[in-house]
């Protein structure tokens, strides 16, 4: 049985499927690993509190989002977050599987928030990347989102 979530942003009725029972989320276009959706009819704040629902699920659940776009994502996340190791593993393992004509998804969600820059705004290393230190994290996401809508 799945639970529904509201997660506005991307547009003001967005909503993800939980499914606790088979630990899963169905993000759709909120969250994509190593990255978010665009936000068209939310706000970045709307945004990045709908990005924390999903983020504060557990580490073991299975995130399962709307389209395939982690080797685009990695290669942004990686102009913010270049020494991130966990990052730098997530790169080379969707390097990996997309030379074999595979799926990055579905991926822990566990390993996202330790990789997933935009789960990560309230981190001050990013903020401090962004010269935004002790900004308010949803400033931060917001910038973030900028400039992936830039690249």
């Amino acid at each position: 049985m799945a639970r529904v979530v509201e997660t506005p942003g991307h547009t003001l009725d967005h909503i993800s499927y939980v499914f606790d029972g088979e630990k899963a989320v169905f993000a759709a276009d909120t969250l994509f690993s190593i990255g978010c959706g665009r936000v068209f009819e939310g706000t970045y704040p709307m945004m990045w509190d709908s990005l924390l629902k999903l983020r504060s699920l557990p580490d073991d659940f299975r995130l399962y989002c709307g389209h395939e776009y982690t080797a685009s994502n990695v290669k942004f996340a990686l102009t913010i977050e270049a020494d991130n190791p966990h990052l730098q593993a997530r790169a080379a393992e969707v390097t990996k599987l997309r030379a074999e004509n595979k799926p990055t998804i579905p991926v822990l969600l566990g390993d996202e928030k330790k990789a997933n820059v935009f789960l990560r705004a309230d981190e001050p290393a990013v903020a401090a990347k962004l010269h935004m230190k002790g900004a308010d994290p949803a400033l931060v996401f917001g910038e973030l989102r900028e400039r992936k809508n830039k690249s």
